[in-house]
């Protein structure tokens, strides 16, 4: 992903669903996570691919890997219902299936292409 598609319809909400990053994390998860704004406004410089990385990181350590994505895909609310609405359970399958395809063909890593599938926005 690119800067250039972050999600930033939710950027003048103020329910900490704004997302940072070219990986889109919201910023309710981020905040749990100890970012500082100077921290969240790096995340969106496209030379920060680290930071991301480094909170992404943070992230599945302190939520484990499904508190992670249900966090990632429907904020506070989904990660304190356990996931509950917000088709997280469609969300962590769709991620399952990406690991899986990359995992037999390891030059999706370096190649530019995706492993694509539908996933409803919501």
């Amino acid at each position: 992903m690119t800067l250039s598609e972050r999600d930033s319809k939710k950027d003048t909400r103020t329910d900490g669903a704004t997302n940072y990053s070219a990986f889109n994390m919201n910023l309710a998860m981020l905040k749990q996570l100890g970012a500082t704004n100077d921290c969240l406004n790096e995340m969106n410089s496209s030379d920060t691919y680290d930071k991301s990385v480094e909170y992404a990181r943070m992230g599945l350590a302190r939520f484990g890997v499904k508190g992670f994505l249900d966090f990632h895909r429907g904020g506070e609310t989904a990660y304190n219902n356990g996931g509950q609405g917000f088709m997280c359970d469609v969300f962590r399958n769709a991620v399952k299936t990406a690991l899986i395809q990359i995992s037999k063909d390891k030059s999706l890593l370096t190649d530019d292409r995706r492993v694509c599938m539908n996933v409803p926005y919501v």
